[in-house]
This record gives C-alpha cells, sequence and structure tokens, in this order.
C-alpha cells in the first residue's frame, strides 16, 4: 500500500480485507483500476458474475502467489485484465496500474 501512495501518479481509495469487501468498495468508489488478491480467504464465497458486475466501469487487476491452472482460470473468470505474481509485484503493480488506468472502461 505505501508503495503505491508513493507514487504521484497513483491515488489510493479505499482497502478492502476480502474480497467481498473490495468489490463492494469497488461499486461505491468506482476506480478506474481495483487491484485484487485473490486468495483473501472468501474467494469461494463471491461469484465471477458478482465480482464482474461489481468492478464493471473499473478494471481488474489480480495478484496471487500461486501461477496455477487455478488460479489463471479465477482470475479469467472474475474477468481480471492482468494476473501479477506477487513476489514481482514491486516493479509490475504500478506499470500495470498505470497502463490499464489511463482509459477508463
Amino acid at each position: 500500500m505505501l508503495y503505491l501512495q508513493d507514487d504521484d501518479d497513483i491515488e489510493v481509495l479505499a482497502v478492502g480485507d476480502t474480497i467481498a469487501q473490495t468489490i463492494e468498495l469497488a461499486k461505491k468508489l468506482q476506480p478506474h483500476v481495483v487491484v485484487l488478491d485473490l486468495h483473501m480467504g472468501d474467494e469461494n464465497t463471491v461469484t465471477p458474475s458478482q465480482v464482474k458486475a461489481s468492478l464493471s466501469g473499473s478494471r481488474l487487476i489480480a495478484m496471487s502467489v500461486w501461477k496455477d491452472d487455478e488460479t489463471k482460470f479465477l482470475a479469467d473468470t472474475f474477468g481480471a485484465v492482468a494476473l501479477l505474481d506477487k513476489s514481482r509485484l514491486a516493479i509490475e503493480l504500478i506499470p500495470a496500474i498505470k497502463q490499464y488506468g489511463e482509459n477508463r472502461v
């Protein structure tokens, strides 16, 4: 979080503790980009349609420490424009936010 706040081109609007809370915040705040950890503990309690509906108008950047097919499938079904490796966030996250946040959908 602090890493993002140090970039002058990025404004952090909110931080959710769960996927459900994050999508509720996204519905309310309508950010250009939503960064979502796919394994926050409640990934099986929300449906892809709930995530997609809540994030309409926002682009989803998913992140995970896992690179398996199940994680890639989850990111795809949630409508993610990118799936980032959490171990590489320091070099991948800010460029991805800038890339996908430029032209809001």
